[in-house]
């Protein structure tokens, strides 16, 4: 027999696709005037976000509100059915609906920490090639023309920044530049490289030496990552196997039993 909260979850879907429809309302469009309604903080939390991922260039429909929108419309959407599914004696239901809850909270936020976690990664694979092309260039003119030669000669989130570089050197002053390139980019090795660069624009010192360190350190971190991620791959491997039958054992074993001694309770 399907529990009660089942069928309210469906009736209550249903009314909202009629509503919908009725007003010729999109998903996209109700999830963006929910996210109108939430706290500023976290609309502005998703503004940074999107803005150093330049998700507004490559996804325009991604915007703070829709974000906001699909986290807490769909927590209380599920939340909600939770509570029925309580109050109807549907344990099971939900449960499964408070899991759902709680994945449609920290989805948006995983997303984008995801993105960011592939940006910096993209970031750093490229930043000994722009270190060593900056030295190189830098010998032969100034470093305004050394960081837009370097600029077409790397690819990925890097060019990316550099480009944005570019545009903001005819409007603000090259060490606040340098700063914010910096700040973007959230990487250590680049705040210590613009650390460097500022200082031997400052005092006219020679910086070849220390950017060859940097090239080479980079170049280490990068192999060393590769090195662990290799040793990892054999371990996940086998560990994979037993987590995937302890998800079947949950998924399948678990909800029998559960109906076994509800129907022992009830006598």
């Amino acid at each position: 027999m399907i529990p009660i909260a089942v069928w309210t979850s469906i009736a209550v879907s249903l009314a909202v696709g009629l509503l919908l429809y009725g007003q010729r309302t999109t998903l996209y469009d109700l999830a963006y005037r929910i996210g109108g309604r939430t706290p500023p903080r976290v609309r502005q939390n998703y503004s940074e976000a999107i803005d150093l991922l330049g998700l507004s260039e490559t996804k325009p429909e991604i915007n703070p509100e829709y974000l906001a929108g699909l986290k807490y419309g769909l927590t209380l959407l599920f939340g909600g059915a939770a509570l029925i599914a309580f109050i109807t004696k549907a344990a099971f239901v939900g449960v499964v609906f408070i899991a759902l809850a709680l994945a449609a909270w920290t989805y948006p936020d995983r997303w984008l920490e995801n993105l960011e976690k592939k940006r910096r990664e993209d970031i750093s694979r490229e930043f000994p090639i722009m270190v060593t092309l900056v030295k190189v260039y830098a010998h032969a003119s100034d470093l305004h023309q050394a960081l837009d030669i370097v600029r077409g000669n790397i690819d990925g989130e890097l060019k990316r920044q550099l480009t944005i570089l570019r545009s903001e050197m005819a409007v603000y002053p090259l060490k606040e530049v340098m700063e914010r390139f910096a700040y973007r980019c959230k990487n250590p090795l680049i705040s210590n490289f613009v650390s460097v660069v500022l200082f031997g624009m400052q005092t006219g010192s020679n910086v070849d030496d220390i950017l060859d360190t940097f090239a080479k350190r980079s170049y280490e971190i990068r192999v060393n990552d590769i090195k662990r991620k290799i040793k990892a791959q054999p371990i996940i491997m086998s560990v994979l196997p037993a987590i995937m039958m302890f998800s079947l054992i949950l998924l399948f074993v678990f909800p029998m039993y559960a109906d076994i001694l509800d129907k022992l309770s009830s006598f």
